[in-house]
């Protein structure tokens, strides 16, 4: 066998990496691992077939990415990286900043957004909140994606909630309320869709989730009877 011959086969050499194209190529992995874990959750997910799906050799997957674990991990990091970039255009907006309600309900708009134009990583977010055991993972999850979009969206509700002089229900749990129902809607579209047609309807039904993601917001922000 040739010198080349062997070159081609098993681990990657160094000096190959992901070749010429190593954002390209990283995209597909991470992509590819993310419909993984979706439908199989991590247990189930073959590095194997992950490797298959951005059509590389599983060699690259260790070579890169050290272990399944590891490029868990990536998937996490991506999809933070993808929320923190899309909140981040909120401070582009005009000098008159917009009022607490109503850069809490564009950030929402933003989530829902990140969510819906990528279904997978809401099913991935509801499989991994049912499946995930207290651990590495578990910690991981917790701070490198709940917390930052905790510490964006919590302090709003609060402000909101201080300028309408309501402090109920608690902002805790309306943050996690608000956070699942945005995962769970996008991951039952089908199912919701032979109750209303509007799920079938792609923009109408972004539209709406955001209409009433925001309207149950409000329902229970409004001022008391009295205050007006």
């Amino acid at each position: 066998m040739s010198s080349e011959a062997r070159r081609k086969r098993g681990r990657p050499p160094k000096q190959m990496g992901l070749g010429s194209q190593p954002a390209l190529n990283a995209d597909l992995l991470v992509n590819s691992a993310l419909m993984a874990f979706s439908e199989k959750g991590f247990d189930g997910a073959s590095l194997r077939a992950i490797a298959a799906g951005a059509d590389v050799d599983v060699a690259l997957i260790a070579y890169r990415y050290g272990s399944k674990l590891d490029l868990w991990k990536a998937v996490i990091d991506s999809f933070a990286s993808e929320v923190m970039a899309s909140v981040a255009t909120l401070d582009r907006l005009p000098q008159v900043p917009p009022s607490n309600a109503e850069r809490l309900r564009m950030t929402l708009d933003l989530l829902v957004d990140v969510l819906f134009d990528k279904p997978q990583l809401a099913l991935f977010l509801v499989k991994e909140a049912g499946e995930i055991d207290r651990g590495e993972r578990f910690d991981y999850l917790y701070r490198q994606l709940v917390e930052p979009i905790h510490a964006i969206v919590l302090p709003l509700i609060r402000e909101v909630q201080a300028e309408t002089r309501c402090v109920d229900p608690d902002a805790e749990i309306l943050f996690l309320t608000l956070i699942s129902a945005m995962s769970l809607m996008i991951t039952n579209r089908e199912f919701i869709a032979r109750r209303n047609p509007i799920a079938a309807d792609g923009d109408q039904y972004r539209a709406e989730l955001k209409k009433s993601v925001f309207a149950g917001f409000c329902t229970r922000m409004g001022p008391r009877g009295g205050d007006a």
